[in-house]
Formats: C-alpha cells, structure tokens, sequence
C-alpha cells in the first residue's frame, strides 16, 4: 500500500542519499530559500496538488534543488547539473522502490534567482501515478 506519508519518507532517504544534497524540506522553496539561515544543497519536494481519477491517484509534486552561487557565477553550471542529477535520482529510486510505472513529468528546468541569497538549480512538475487498488480505504466502520 501506498501512500502520501510513504512518499514523503522515500523521497526524504532517496534526496539524503543523493550527492550535493545537504537538506531535504517538503515546504516551498520561497519560503525556505528565503529564510537568512537556511542550509544549501537542499532539495525541496513540494506537493502542488493530488487529483483521484476512477483508478488511479495523482500526485503532482514540483521537486527543486537550489544551491548558492558564488559570487563570479563559476559554480553556475556545477550546481545546475547537481540538481539535474538530484532530481533523476530521487524520481528513478521511487520509481524503482514503489514498482511504479515511470511517471510524467517535464523537463528538469534550470535557474538562477536572488532569495535570500543568489541560488542556482533546477525544478521540475513530477507526477506519480499510483493504482488505487494500492491505498487502503477503510469507510466501514462499525
């Protein structure tokens, strides 16, 4: 059985494990990039919205990962990259630990954005789809 708290955790082990990751949040990123004490190398897993169709459960996450710029900008595409990677880690290992289909999602998006601090990374919309034959829903009760 699947479910959303299993997906948080997961996502929390496979994003620790995951080289350049230094902190995992599942809040918005605006919130926390743009906290003065906040730790980079972080990867954030955001859940926009869930949609249930007749068989299956959306989860729609938006997943970053944002890292802070030097300030000559040499770190640009180093940081980038680790958020490509970051982010095809953790998607590949849910996918592979749920034996999920492999899920939709866009293109990993690049960025380079003032918060507290100058950050770089990348984003992407990730959608898992998971049977409902997988959830439990106990609504008998006596």
């Amino acid at each position: 059985m699947i479910n959303l708290q299993d997906l948080y955790e997961k996502i929390q082990e496979f994003a620790e494990n995951t080289q350049g990751v230094e902190k995992v949040t599942f809040l918005s990123p605006y919130v926390v990039w743009n906290s003065l004490n906040m730790a980079y190398g972080a990867f954030s897993a955001e859940l926009d919205y869930v949609r249930y169709e007749e068989n299956v459960i959306q989860y729609h996450f938006i997943f970053y990962y944002g890292d802070k710029l030097k300030n000559d900008s040499s770190n640009l595409f180093e940081i980038q990259e680790t958020g490509f990677n970051a982010i095809r880690n953790v998607v590949k290992h849910l996918i592979d630990y749920f034996e999920l289909e492999a899920p939709e999602y866009s293109d990993i998006h690049p960025f380079n954005q003032k918060f507290a601090d100058v950050l770089a990374g990348a984003y992407a919309n990730v959608v898992f789809y998971v049977p409902i034959e997988e959830h439990c829903f106990d609504y008998d009760k006596e």
